[in-house]
């Protein structure tokens, strides 16, 4: 049986080090995870292969020690916009506008899942959500 301990101790290390490249705390400095979508699914549990990539920029603002606390996170080069996490390696949570919740978890050393739900579509249809299989590069 496989340790799933390990690799979220790889992946934590991981981020720890590029968080604190060059000595520079953990405030201030940037995560940049170049990724490709794998797999896509609907909230019903419909899945298919994916295609695309994206792009996240998460920089810590205000954290503890677990790394903890607010962040601001930016998707493809969009604006800034505030997050949450429970940790180093998430799960970030943010709203990209009224009526829609995303949250980025990242599950091993190169892989993460992207949730992005829409609560209030502004039409009336029900609470839809897309769950996004990604492989992922830290690239700073």
């Amino acid at each position: 049986m496989r340790d799933h301990i390990a690799p979220r101790g790889l992946v934590a290390g991981l981020l720890l080090s590029a968080l604190l490249a060059g000595g520079a705390a953990a405030e201030g400095a940037r995560l940049m995870l170049d990724c490709a979508f794998v797999t896509s699914c609907l909230g019903g549990g419909a899945c298919e292969a994916a295609e695309g990539a994206v792009r996240f920029a998460i920089a810590p603002m205000e954290t503890d020690a677990e790394g903890a606390g607010d962040y601001t996170v930016i998707v493809d080069r969009g604006q800034a916009m505030p997050a949450r996490a429970l940790s180093r390696i998430g799960p970030f949570s943010w709203s990209p506008g009224p009526g829609r919740l995303h949250a980025l978890s990242l599950t091993g050393e190169d892989s993460a899942l992207w949730l992005r739900q829409i609560t209030d579509s502004g039409t009336g249809a029900p609470p839809s959500a897309e769950i996004e299989i990604l492989h992922c590069e830290v690239t700073q």
